[in-house]
C-alpha cells in the first residue's frame, strides 16, 4: 500500500510536470510556444518558470524575426519592379535602334534610364550604409547648419517657382546638438528636397526652435487631393513608398528619402514623425540642446 501512495506521488510531483515540461519543450521546438502550468511548489515549478520566460522570449524574437523577413521581401520585390522599369525601357529603345526606328532621341533616352538606375543603385548602396557604418558625433552648431542648406537651395526653389517661409524660433546663439554632421545634414537635405517635389502649391514653410531643451524643426508643404484621403501616413518611411504623383519629373528622385531620413533620425535616437492635416503635412524631428556643462568630446556609435 505504501508502495502505490509513493508511485502515485511520484507520478503526481515528478513525471506529470516532467511529461509536461517535455511537451512545451516540443511546442518551443514547433514555433506554437505554449506554456507549462505546473505548480509543485517545488524546482520544477521553477524550472517551468524558466521554461515558460524562455518561450515568451523567443516567441516574441520570432514575431520580430518574421517581421523583418517580411520587410525584407517587400523591399527586394520594389527594387525589382523599380530596376524592372528602366530595364524594359532600355530593351526597347535599343531594339528600336537596331531596326532602324530611332528618330535620334533613343540613344538619349537610354541615357537617362541607365543614369536613373545609377542613381538608385547609389542610393540603395548609401541606404545600406547607413544602416551599418558607425557614426561620428561631436558638437554641430545647428542654426549654422540648417540656414547654409537653406541657403544653397534657394536657386533650386527659385527654379521651380517655389518660395519658402522660414521661422527662426532659436536663441541668438543658435545652440549647439551632439550630432554626425554629414549625415544630419543629410537629413535636412532629403526632407526639403521632399517638400519640393510634393508640394501642391508655391509656399513651403521651415520652423526651427528651442522647445523644452531640445532643438525641434518642422517643414510643411501643401499636399494635393489623393494625399487628403485616409492614409497610413506611417509608410511613407518605407523604401519606394509613393503616395501621389511628384509635381516635378525633375526632382522626381529614388523614393528612398524618407527611408534614409528615418535610419538616420533613429541612429540619433531623435524623436521624429509626420503629421498630416486637412490639406497639408508636416515632417518634424527633435534633438537634445547640449548642456553648457557638457564634455565636448567626439562620440562613435
Amino acid at each position: 500500500m505504501v508502495l502505490i501512495l509513493l508511485s502515485v506521488l511520484f507520478t503526481t510531483r515528478i513525471v506529470k510536470p516532467l511529461a509536461k515540461l517535455n511537451e512545451t519543450a516540443e511546442s518551443i521546438s514547433n514555433l506554437t510556444f505554449t506554456k507549462a502550468d505546473i505548480r509543485t511548489g517545488d524546482e520544477v515549478e521553477e524550472l517551468a518558470e524558466r521554461i515558460n520566460s524562455m518561450s515568451t522570449k523567443l516567441e516574441s524574437a520570432h514575431v520580430t524575426l518574421e517581421g523583418k523577413n517580411e520587410e525584407l521581401r517587400r523591399f527586394i520585390a520594389d527594387i525589382s519592379h523599380e530596376l524592372r522599369t528602366p530595364l524594359a525601357l532600355i530593351k526597347a529603345y535599343a531594339t528600336g535602334i537596331q531596326d532602324g526606328l530611332d528618330d535620334g532621341t533613343y540613344t538619349e533616352i537610354i541615357r537617362k534610364k541607365t543614369d536613373d538606375m545609377t542613381e538608385m543603385v547609389d542610393r540603395l548602396l548609401l541606404f545600406s550604409k547607413l544602416q551599418v557604418e558607425p557614426y561620428t558625433h561631436a558638437p554641430v552648431e545647428i542654426r549654422q547648419l540648417l540656414t547654409g542648406i537653406l541657403d544653397t537651395y534657394r536657386l533650386s526653389f527659385e527654379q521651380q517657382g517655389l518660395s519658402v517661409q522660414f521661422e527662426d524660433l532659436l536663441p541668438p546663439e543658435g545652440g549647439m546638438v551632439m550630432a554626425d554632421e554629414a549625415k544630419l545634414a543629410s537629413v535636412f537635405h532629403n526632407l526639403l528636397t521632399n517638400a519640393m517635389k510634393y508640394t501642391a502649391d508655391e509656399t513651403i514653410r521651415v520652423r526651427a526652435e528651442r522647445r523644452a531643451g531640445v532643438f525641434h524643426f518642422e517643414i510643411t508643404n501643401a499636399v494635393g487631393p489623393s494625399a487628403r484621403s485616409p492614409v497610413d501616413w506611417d509608410h511613407v518611411w518605407e523604401p519606394f513608398y509613393v503616395m501621389e504623383s511628384s509635381r516635378s519629373k525633375l526632382y522626381s528622385g529614388t523614393g528612398l528619402g524618407l527611408s534614409i531620413v528615418r535610419t538616420i533620425l533613429e541612429k540619433h535616437h531623435a524623436i521624429y514623425g509626420v503629421r498630416p492635416d486637412a490639406d497639408e503635412v508636416t515632417f518634424y524631428f527633435s534633438l537634445p540642446f547640449m548642456d553648457h556643462h557638457s564634455d565636448p568630446e567626439i562620440v562613435r556609435s
